[in-house]
């Protein structure tokens, strides 16, 4: 089952419609795919944007990973603008190949 929390703060815990479900697994699967990037003052407009809304994910984030058994943050995605639309499948792809990478760790 997948729920997208992002536009919500990321409650995978916390959030009602997940309490049903709670008791049924012993593993929850945190994913992240927004990390936040190093602070680059002469970024311009579109990447104070870009931090604001990292900026106002990320508090969420850091309060719920630690209730995820494996939790899922690939930090090559930092360098990427959640506006870069065209690198969709170079993100894509460092996303999988890092998903692949935790959980590959996470069954040894």
């Amino acid at each position: 089952m997948e729920i997208d929390e992002a536009l919500r703060g990321w409650r995978p815990v916390r959030q009602p419609a997940l309490e049903p479900l709670l008791p049924l697994y012993d593993n929850i699967v945190g994913v992240h795919v927004n990390p936040l990037a190093a602070y680059n003052p002469g970024g311009g407009f579109l990447a104070n944007v870009d931090r604001t809304l990292h900026m106002a994910i990320h508090e969420g984030v850091a309060k719920n990973r630690q209730r995820c058994s494996i939790f899922i943050e690939p930090a090559t995605l930092a360098r990427y603008s959640m506006f870069d639309f065209r690198k969709f499948d170079e993100i894509y792809q460092a996303g999988f190949n890092a998903a692949c990478e935790v959980l590959d760790n996470a069954r040894q």
